[in-house]
């Protein structure tokens, strides 16, 4: 079996064969037929608006393909090193980065702020009454929405308030603890300045309640103005024109004052003779009891200066003879105090 040439040494035979000149395929350039022609006639260029002497072309893009270059240079990452990258395979392309654009600010457009425009109005759609509901309540209580809706819509945002300094840094105050809650107390009894002997007892009752409470009446001219609030009768037209004048007078501002001014006033006059005379006859009944006659007695001593020896010996004198006869075989105490214990404990025996 013949076997067939490849058409690629076919080819390769006839370019090997074709470079050997022969008899029947060469021609001489001397004796070529197109050696002595003379080039057809063509017009010259400036006949046909072109130039004899083109320049470099230049190429020229249409108007509405311009682009307007980059203000930014594309920054390129850098290329791996060689080591880095495979051999069989090509570096691996970024695409641009570009640098972070610059924070946007917001300002607010020229002209009155949103809030002066004026805003839509709703005007709602009133439903029908749904089933079981009476129409007439239904139309009632929609009138009644219809009604708050303006007040509604005028209600507008309310601009915060501008920015104030602040205030210098101070320290905290120091920790005060609460006041202790103070007792009730009873009134005290109107004093009308009829009785003299009952003016004891009026300042007596205001002093308790002073003390329950301190914190309350801790001033003298607030201790002065609840005396008088609770007096009663001329006591209490005496001081009546002190208070409308708004006067600063101490009778009305200090509480020793005002004190002084009752007792001068209202109080009584021969106080130290009435307590002497009472203290040179009071005498204790066989019948009586021993604590009534002590009472008595220390309530006319308050009175007096008279010392604690004097004041001894008028106590005996006035106590009956069951009681005396305790000291039949000893003498007395020495002391008023000392006394008063003795005789009592006698009186509880009796």
């Amino acid at each position: 079996m013949a076997s067939r040439s490849h058409p690629f040494h076919n080819v390769q035979g006839r370019s090997r064969r074709s470079t050997t000149p022969s008899s029947s395929s060469y021609v001489s350039p001397d004796t070529s037929p197109v050696r002595n022609l003379a080039p057809p006639d063509l017009a010259p260029p400036g006949s046909l608006g072109l130039d004899a002497n083109p320049g470099p072309l230049v190429h020229q893009t249409p108007p509405h393909l311009h682009f307007r270059p980059l203000s930014t240079p594309i920054h390129q990452p850098a290329p791996h090193p060689p080591s880095t990258l495979l051999s069989n395979h090509p570096p691996r392309s970024f695409p641009p980065s570009r640098p972070p654009p610059p924070p946007r600010r917001y300002a607010p457009p020229p002209g009155p702020p949103p809030s002066a425009f004026p805003q839509p109005t709703y005007v709602p759609v009133v439903p029908p009454a749904p089933a079981g509901i009476d129409p007439a309540l239904w139309a009632c209580n929609q009138a009644l929405v219809l009604s708050l809706l303006p007040a509604i819509q005028a209600i507008q945002y309310t601009p915060p308030l501008p920015y104030a300094p602040s205030l210098p840094y101070a320290p905290p105050l120091p920790y005060a603890p609460p006041l202790p809650k103070e007792g009730d107390a009873k009134a005290p009894t109107a004093f009308t300045g009829e009785d003299h002997t009952k003016l004891r007892d009026f300042l007596f009752e205001c002093g308790l309640i002073f003390n329950m409470k301190p914190h309350t009446y801790s001033t003298e001219q607030q201790r002065v103005l609840y005396a008088i609030q609770h007096l009663d009768g001329m006591a209490k037209r005496h001081f009546r024109r002190y208070i409308e004048l708004g006067s600063t007078d101490p009778k009305v501002t200090r509480w020793a004052s005002f004190v002084q001014e009752l007792e001068t006033v209202f109080g009584d006059f021969d106080l130290r003779g009435k307590a002497s005379d009472k203290l040179l006859h009071l005498k204790m009944k066989d019948t009586g009891r021993l604590h009534r006659y002590t009472v008595r007695f220390k309530e006319a001593a308050d009175d007096l200066s008279w010392p604690d020896s004097v004041l001894r010996q008028l106590y005996y004198n006035g106590l009956p003879d069951r009681v005396k006869n305790v000291w039949s075989k000893s003498d007395p105490p020495s002391t008023l105090d000392e006394l008063i214990h003795q005789a009592q404990c006698a009186d509880n025996r009796y």
